[in-house]
């Protein structure tokens, strides 16, 4: 269950990654349609993505994305669970929801409705700075990837924000965050979750 220009469009993302078959369901949110009953029996709070595989009702694009990269291990979207990495791979994916993800949020939010200074926009403002300071780190280190050599599911979490940042010119003097973002909007993948190209 998608719907255009949301976070849902990390959930279409990784299953395009992935390669596997899927229904898409676009959900018109200007109609309303998040807040129908039978939606509300699959996303309890009427937002987007969800995802049903099965029996199982799955929202959240972090939970979605974590489930479906374990699902289709073999697909290589997440290393395996006795790798030394995957202790990382974790803690990028948290990053992405518990810290940049609101952040951006925040920081769009006020932008939205033009407050250009706030005790709580500069304590945003400083911890974006920051997490940029660190991802340039972790990118010069380990380039092309948030991981290294290999895309995984936390580059679609990571990056997603980043290119979201990218639309309203947040990504400052940070050239190897600037690459990484331009790798990821390049990715064939990311065009049709993100509506840039159709679905072939």
């Amino acid at each position: 269950y998608y719907a255009p220009r949301t976070r849902s469009v990390r959930a279409r993302w990784i299953l395009e990654e992935l390669g596997v078959d899927y229904e898409l369901v676009t959900v018109n949110l200007t109609e309303g349609e998040h807040k129908q009953a039978d939606y509300l029996k699959i996303h309890p709070l009427g937002r987007v993505p969800a995802l049903l595989d099965g029996e199982l009702a799955l929202f959240e694009s972090g939970a979605i994305c974590l489930y479906l990269a374990d699902k289709y291990l073999k697909k290589g979207l997440a290393p395996k669970t006795d790798a030394p990495e995957r202790g990382t791979y974790y803690a990028m994916m948290a990053l992405a929801m518990s810290e940049l993800d609101p952040t951006i949020a925040l920081i769009f939010d006020h932008r939205r409705n033009k407050v250009d200074s706030s005790p709580v926009l500069d304590r945003a403002q400083a911890k974006w700075s920051d997490a940029l300071l660190y991802l340039e780190g972790v990118l010069v280190d380990r380039r092309p990837w948030i991981l290294g050599d290999d895309f995984s599911a936390a580059d679609i979490m990571i990056g997603s924000v980043l290119i979201w940042a990218q639309s309203m010119g947040l990504l400052g003097d940070h050239p190897h965050v600037e690459a990484y973002a331009g790798r990821l909007i390049s990715r064939p993948a990311y065009h049709v979750a993100s509506g840039v190209t159709a679905a072939s």
